[in-house]
């Protein structure tokens, strides 16, 4: 399912297995990273957005496409470090 963000400008959805990122105003596609997953993709404000893997992990990523930050789901399960 396609999520726009919270200022309008991109829309990040997931295609396949894979994560992508389109700017409206520009028509330009970038695929978030090389991770497969089968979540759908959830904003944390309007420049990072949060995907799953297929392996535990929740990943928030930059409109540029690339890796912030990589979380283990099993670390977060009893932690206060939730991603902001």
């Amino acid at each position: 399912m396609p999520v726009l963000s919270p200022d309008g400008s991109h829309i990040a959805y997931r295609r396949r297995e894979f994560y992508y990122l389109l700017d409206v105003a520009a028509g330009r596609e970038t695929q978030l990273g090389n991770w497969t997953g089968d979540m759908t993709p959830a904003w944390l404000d309007a420049n990072t957005i949060m995907v799953g893997d297929t392996f535990g992990n929740l990943r928030t990523v930059g409109l540029n496409g690339k890796l912030k930050r990589a979380y283990k789901i099993a670390d977060l399960a009893d932690s206060d470090k939730w991603p902001e």
